[in-house]
């Protein structure tokens, strides 16, 4: 037992200095001097007008023949005529109270718990979760943000505050700072208090040891009489349900690294073909562009005829991370079969694209591949670029028109970015490209 103190209610002076010489191992304080928490149990004295506050197990003293029913009352006379016994039953009697609490408490607690592993989506746990919080905090708007390793950022699985924006960015609407300090912080959450010109935001990490796998952030009007005490309540009720969060996680990791390729790690054929669909259907609803470019390695052929086929496989590796240190986050890196690969570019039109192509390619012919303390080698590629609607309007047109563009430079020049044209089955070299 936490709590070992006895409140005294009471309009009687005489009355607490008649229980001090009883007190033993107990505590007798006056009612306003300690929490409620604090309290073991408590003993009202109604003899004097004064009635037993609702919430608090106790001990009502009486002058009336009469008891309540429903409470335990007693004769004041009675109990101070052998308060001994009556004190370690009300404090078995408390004891007993607490145990209830506790036990109740835990049930709920593997109640929800259960009600959670019930849930088969991440949405429908996020909201869950999300809501239970907000709950706790008393607050009416919040968004959940999860880890996901397919963009390899935060997106939100739950949000029912209007003014959240998600635009791509890292962990939207959350700083590094903030991150910072919620991590730092030993019950895992930062705070910034509302001000006069702007709503305060509290975020609330999903941690494994040093592993964040997502937050909940929630906005705090200066006019929502926030109470910053339930704070800790809710950072205990998030670090109960992690285990949760992160099987749902783990279950998303597993499902992503089922999408990437072994030996270089970018993306493979299988996840290229369901993403550059769903990329399609989402710029021809939002009306916005898609571009994609394909690139082949010139001559990889010689490297494994001269070092071998393991010189050949660290050559694809090192290509492979040269290319995704070269594009954005958004952007997805695909091996799409042998030594091609392809880059998806959402949002961005085949001008855009060709700065990316450029920028790969200078990263690609920059250095030599050191294969060995003793060997290096040089690679070039040849690209391909076609974009979202100006040279196709079909998931298979655009793959063909870049592979054709690609294909172009590719027989002709080599080390060179070829761009689809708008007429079909044609393309050109963007010469300015080239050395």
């Amino acid at each position: 037992m936490t709590r070992s103190k006895i409140a005294l209610i009471s309009e009687d002076p005489e009355l607490l200095s008649k229980l001090e010489g009883l007190a033993g191992s107990r505590q007798f304080v006056r009612a306003a001097e300690c929490a409620p928490g604090e309290l073991m149990f408590t003993i009202f004295d109604s003899t004097g007008g004064v009635e037993p506050e609702e919430g608090f197990a106790g001990l009502v003293l009486t002058e009336s023949d009469e008891l309540e029913s429903g409470t335990l009352s007693m004769r004041k006379s009675a109990f101070l005529s052998e308060p001994g016994p009556i004190l370690e039953l009300c404090e078995r009697a408390a004891r007993a109270d607490e145990q209830t609490r506790v036990l109740k408490s835990e049930i709920e607690i593997l109640s929800h718990m259960q009600e959670l592993l019930a849930l088969n989506d991440t949405h429908s746990l996020s909201q869950r979760v999300t809501r239970e919080a907000l709950q706790i905090l008393g607050l009416p708007n919040g968004t959940m943000l999860l880890h996901d390793p397919k963009v390899e950022r935060y997106v939100t699985t739950f949000s029912d505050d209007p003014k959240h924006v998600e635009a791509g960015e890292f962990l939207p609407g959350v700083s590094p700072s903030q991150i910072q300090q919620a991590m730092e912080e030993e019950g895992g959450y930062a705070y910034e208090r509302p001000t006069a010109q702007s709503k305060g935001l509290l975020v609330l990490t999903i941690q494994v040891e040093h592993d964040l796998i997502g937050v909940i952030k929630v906005s705090v009007p200066a006019d929502a009489g926030f109470d910053e005490t339930l704070i800790p309540e809710a950072t205990r009720y998030m670090r109960t349900v992690t285990a949760i969060l992160r099987n749902a996680y783990l279950l998303t990791r597993s499902r992503e690294l089922a999408l990437r390729d072994d030996l270089t790690r970018c993306f493979n054929r299988r996840f290229f073909e369901a993403f550059v669909e769903d990329e399609m259907e989402r710029a021809k609803r939002y009306k916005s562009v898609l571009s994609i470019i394909f690139l082949d390695l010139d001559d990889l052929k010689l490297v494994n005829n001269a070092y071998g086929h393991m010189a050949g496989s660290r050559t694809l590796q090192e290509v492979a991370r040269l290319i995704m240190d070269a594009v954005r986050t958004v952007d997805k890196v695909v091996r799409f079969g042998g030594d091609e690969f392809c880059i998806i570019l959402p949002q961005t039109d085949h001008e855009q694209a060709t700065a990316v192509a450029s920028r790969v390619r200078e990263a690609i012919i920059r250095r030599p591949i050191q294969l060995d303390s003793d060997i290096d080698v040089r690679i070039t590629a040849s690209f391909g670029i076609a974009s979202y609607p100006l040279h196709a309007d079909t998931k298979d047109d655009l793959i063909t028109a870049a592979d054709a563009a690609m294909l172009l430079v590719k027989s002709t020049t080599k080390d060179e970015i070829g761009i689809a044209r708008t007429t079909p089955s044609k393309a050109f070299i963007d010469r300015k490209s080239g050395r």
